[in-house]
């Protein structure tokens, strides 16, 4: 599992919210 940063953690967290 490759680090990332929050910003881009956050991001892909909301968007599987939002489309999931």
């Amino acid at each position: 599992m490759s680090f990332k940063s929050r910003e881009e953690i956050l991001l892909t967290f909301c968007t599987e919210k939002m489309t999931g």
